[in-house]
């Protein structure tokens, strides 16, 4: 008996010198458990000792929480014909989350700046209280072909939805929604967003994830 409460002793000394080297008494102060001490456990009958740590909160705690995400990419310009003697330029417009906010999580839409300029114009009417962010100005002498002016602009755009993104009022707007994850036209989406058509905002974000197969099924 003697023996086996020296080798507790023992073993409590070298645990609480380990504890305090690797931090571990910090970690679990952060996780409300800074109470909780490693307990040791003997078996009498095969005289032998374990050492257990307590488990639950503090191991969620101390594993990083995934955080949720919304990251959007403006890239891949293209020069488009309107008539015989009028072009513009469209940009995609990627998104991936991981925010409950989305029906999908993973989308590729193309839109040009008028198209913008309608989104914009459309949050402020619903959120007057808001201020929104600007869009990149639009130049008088705006050159398809001038490669400078493109880059600036699609900058410009990858900038505003960035802005628009982090204000949690604007992710209830279901324009927003079907601006990034459809590739309905100003029209088909203030009618959408009206309930002016026969399918839903989800109907049609989930419609155009068929149709573009760009990235794996995701899980419902």
């Amino acid at each position: 008996m003697v023996l086996v409460m020296a080798l507790m002793s023992a073993i409590t000394a070298l645990v609480q010198m380990w504890a305090k080297e690797m931090n571990f008494t910090s970690e679990m102060e952060q996780a409300g458990a800074a109470r909780r001490k490693p307990v040791i456990v003997v078996c009498w009958i095969s005289k032998r000792c374990s050492i257990r740590f307590p488990t639950g909160r503090m191991d969620e705690t101390i594993k990083d929480k995934k955080k949720e995400f919304i990251s959007v990419w403006v890239r891949d310009p293209r020069v488009k014909k309107e008539d015989s003697w009028h072009s513009y330029v469209d940009y995609e417009i990627c998104v991936h989350t991981n925010s409950m906010c989305f029906t999908k999580k993973t989308s590729c839409v193309r839109r040009r700046y008028r198209e913008f300029a309608w989104l914009r114009q459309r949050l402020q009417d619903n959120a007057v209280l808001i201020s929104l962010p600007e869009l990149p100005p639009k130049n008088p002498f705006f050159s398809a072909s001038n490669v400078q002016h493109v880059e600036q602009r699609c900058q410009g755009l990858q900038e505003f939805l960035e802005k628009v993104l982090q204000i949690n009022v604007l992710l209830s707007d279901s324009r927003l929604h079907l601006f990034l994850q459809t590739q309905l036209n100003t029209t088909e989406i203030e009618a959408c967003a009206s309930g002016q058509t026969d399918y839903t905002v989800d109907d049609a974000v989930h419609r155009h994830a068929t149709s573009n197969r760009r990235f794996p099924v995701e899980e419902a």
